[in-house]
């Protein structure tokens, strides 16, 4: 206890608030997850908890520099900044026609800078030391989590809701994001490993083992682009070590502890019954098939197999085709580079993506129709080729400078190697996947990894003597509008979860929504469905409703066409009257929705006049 205190004393009273607050994100808020529907972590909106604690975070770390009057920086903060004005600079000159579906995601965007310029408000070595335990503190729950979903609970609880899939994932949805972030712990036990002054033979088992068990989780959880990324980004760590330390013997006890984790195959140690588990994941797995089809989402609440490695995708012809190393990548990649050479200047604009990459990958398809296609796409797997598809060839030029900035940093010892390296894993993911869309923490975790390895100048700037008279209550409005923005989605989504067990009958469950926003879409959708259905039902609709609906499906289908409302939009034009128009988006559905029987049927019946 008295090395507590005495390490303790060394902080302000408000650094221990902020220690606290960063405890309570990174150990605490994350670190619980219940059923949902899926969605992006910056984005939202299953990330709510994780973005309530930071902005807590982010709200007194504000107050506190209001208060002292004075607002810090450095110099490699400045550097960030210009990366990031570079990047959203075409926002000036694009499409912007689809902005305010992005809204969440430029919001999200927005509260992670906040979070990097609350980090510059108090540097100091043992500040940026206790950043990083907390990290790594993080890391290690994830790894007790994933052994304990795996060997010991066996049937759902109230935190561990999916424990019978008999995949570890621990407390994220998709176990590529599990992996990676398994993966960053592996890293920090490397770099504690290398780094600490006195190493005992305790503490080295204690970091061999966990390096061991982070990777045997990514083969339990039968990750396979993020394992893969976990090997590399490892091999590059101590590859580094290797160079700059001559520790070679430390060197083959951290690369032998991972192998061994990688070489144990899950069938050696597989306590379940395989049949059972094999079962309820495919259950699970068409579950999700079902929940991603009735709304677009990065992600489902039910996709932790799913999303992260199908075994077979639907191509052209609508049959089941087995998927190579790759994936759906073998189509999505080449999709993608005819997509930017078919407009690599301008792009196609924010928001556009998942529309205008179904018609891109309608076509490639007529071309190659044995190849997966992937039909419920938001973003391209592939950070750089997102912002380059939707706002042109110069969002590359902020990522050539991110890039040789690092470089440049970490040769002048600007930037402290070791530490900006602990960030591969994330990196690398984020080039094959979308974890920063997915996880809230992964978002953070990066950020909190680019202010730790910062070691430029700190620049401060003298705010007005009396400025907190405005700001802070600016600033009490600010943090209590987003909590009640959060709360009021938690609410929304039980709203939702309660909606689907009535099997979408009992309306007043979705009326009773307060705050839809974070959900637009998937509202829209389900009000208008469940309209739609009704008077379907009661063989009549009245025409204003069904105008209303077909305004709303044309809007929508623009930017996030689904291939259950692309067949509902035609059956309402063809309803109202309208077989041209009918015709035209049963045609374009087919393009992008291949397999799609009823639109097949419908274009056959326009076209012979039934």
């Amino acid at each position: 206890m008295d090395m507590v205190r005495n390490y303790l004393s060394q902080f302000t009273r408000q650094q221990k608030v902020l220690m606290a607050l960063m405890i309570a994100t990174f150990c605490i808020a994350m670190n619980y997850v219940s059923r949902n529907m899926g969605g992006g972590g910056i984005q939202l909106p299953y990330n709510n908890f994780s973005w309530i604690a930071g902005a807590t975070f982010i709200f007194f770390s504000l107050v506190f520099a209001v208060f002292n009057k004075s607002l810090k920086l450095s110099k490699g903060a400045l550097f960030y900044f210009l990366v990031v004005a570079l990047l959203l600079l075409p926002l000036a000159y694009t499409n912007r026609l689809f902005l305010d579906v992005e809204t969440l995601r430029f919001t999200g965007f927005g509260a992670g800078l906040l979070f990097l310029v609350c980090l510059y408000q108090n540097k100091g070595s043992s500040l940026k030391s206790f950043w990083l335990n907390v990290l790594f503190a993080s890391t290690l729950i994830q790894t007790l989590w994933g052994l304990l979903q795996y060997y010991v609970i066996l049937e759902p609880s109230v935190l561990f809701y999916r424990a019978d899939l008999g995949r570890p994932y621990g407390v994220f949805q998709q176990v590529n994001d599990f992996t990676s972030y398994l993966a960053l712990g592996t890293m920090f036990a490397i770099y504690y490993g290398f780094t600490s002054k006195s190493l005992s033979t305790l503490k080295l088992s204690v970091l061999a083992f966990i390096v061991f068990a982070n990777f045997h989780l990514g083969i339990l959880a039968d990750a396979d682009a993020a394992l893969a990324i976990s090997l590399v980004s490892v091999l590059i760590y101590l590859a580094y070590f290797a160079v700059t330390t001559k520790r070679y013997s430390l060197l083959l006890i951290f690369l032998s502890a991972a192998l061994i984790g990688t070489l144990i195959q899950r069938d050696w140690v597989d306590i379940r019954n395989n049949t059972e588990a094999t079962a309820k994941v495919a259950s699970v797995a068409a579950a999700a098939s079902e929940e991603v089809s009735a709304v677009q989402s990065v992600s489902s609440a039910e996709t932790v197999v799913e999303a992260s490695k199908n075994e077979s995708e639907q191509n052209a012809g609508g049959e089941a085709s087995t998927l190579g190393p790759l994936g759906t990548r073998a189509t999505i990649y080449p999709v993608v580079v005819e997509m930017i050479k078919e407009k690599p200047w301008m792009g196609y604009g924010v928001g556009s993506f998942p529309k205008q990459y179904l018609l891109a990958q309608g076509e490639y398809l007529l071309d190659n129709p044995g190849a997966p296609g992937e039909f419920h796409l938001n973003h391209p797997h592939n950070e750089l080729l997102y912002w380059v598809v939707e706002l042109g060839m110069f969002t590359v030029v902020p990522f050539i400078l991110l890039l040789v900035g690092w470089i440049y940093g970490m040769r002048k010892g600007v930037i402290d190697s070791k530490t900006l390296l602990l960030a591969l894993p994330l990196v690398l993911h984020s080039l094959v996947e979308l974890p920063f869309y997915h996880t809230t923490v992964h978002f953070l975790a990066f950020l909190l990894i680019l202010f730790c390895a910062d070691k430029t100048k700190g620049l401060s700037i003298r705010l007005p003597k009396f400025s907190w008279v405005i700001v802070a209550p600016a600033l009490l409005f600010a943090f209590v509008q987003v909590q009640i923005f959060l709360l009021s989605t938690m609410h929304a989504l039980q709203m939702f979860l309660a909606f689907n067990q009535t099997d979408r009958q009992e309306i007043k469950l979705l009326t009773g929504v307060n705050n839809p926003a974070a959900f637009k879409h998937r509202f829209e959708f389900e009000l208008f469905q469940w309209q739609l259905q009704k008077g379907l039902k009661e063989g009549r609709i009245a025409k204003q409703e069904l105008l209303n609906y077909i305004y709303w499906a044309f809007s929508v289908t623009q930017y996030a066409p689904l291939q259950s409302t692309y067949e509902n939009f035609v059956d309402a034009l063809a309803i109202y009257g309208n077989r041209d128009a009918a015709l035209k988006y049963a045609e374009e559905g087919l393009l992008m929705y291949p397999s799609s029987d009823k639109l097949k049927r419908r274009v056959g019946r326009l076209k012979s006049g039934k």
